[in-house]
């Protein structure tokens, strides 16, 4: 289950997100279930263009692993209203982590609420 709050403040957007996965029971395993989160900020330049900050954190993956943190710096460049084109790059806040990690991605909001308004 994924849980996403935003709040735009003019230039300023802040959001959040909870994620609880349940991975099961399986015979053997030593999985658990996790808890994910995050908050993220956006600073708009341009109408185009703005730079991101976020820290996000996870459970451990199984019993005796250790729990994550990291933290990303990008930006996010507008190709219309909608799909927006973003790239960031970071690394983990803890040894355990990941030491070096980035993305890049497309992501295209759609306003679900204002689909059954019609």
């Amino acid at each position: 289950m994924l849980l996403i709050g935003a709040k735009s403040l003019a230039v300023l957007a802040v959001h959040a997100n909870l994620d609880y996965t349940i991975d099961g029971n399986l015979a053997g395993a030593k999985l658990r279930n996790r808890l994910r989160g995050g908050s993220a900020m956006e600073w708009a330049l341009a109408p185009q263009w703005s730079i991101v900050g976020e820290i996000t954190g996870a459970s451990r993956a199984e019993i005796g692993g250790k729990n994550e943190a990291d933290f990303q710096l990008g930006a996010r460049y507008a190709l219309q209203p909608t799909p927006v084109l973003d790239f960031a790059a970071g690394r983990s806040l803890r040894a355990s982590g990941t030491t070096v990690q980035g993305t890049v991605g497309l992501t295209w909001t759609i306003d679900v609420f204002k689909l059954f308004r019609r």
